[in-house]
């Protein structure tokens, strides 16, 4: 499970009270957040720059990982 700051989860019943202007200004300051449903992350909040950046990692890699593979064979 990828490390959360206490700060960084929240249960999931805690989304029905919150606002919305809250829930945003919580993420922008931590900048991911956990969402935890009968004591296990369920969830993960991020920024959409930052998810962005993720799939784009993740898409290099792939690539590269295929290009590895077609100089084996």
């Amino acid at each position: 499970m990828p490390s959360f700051k206490k700060e960084e989860l929240m249960a999931a019943s805690d989304l029905r009270t919150l606002s919305q202007r809250e829930l945003f200004h919580r993420l922008e300051g931590c900048g991911k957040l956990g969402i935890l449903y009968k004591d296990n992350l369920t969830a993960v909040l991020l920024p959409h720059d930052r998810y962005i950046s993720i799939i784009t990692r993740l898409r290099e890699l792939e690539e590269a990982a295929h290009e590895h593979v077609a100089e084996y064979k």
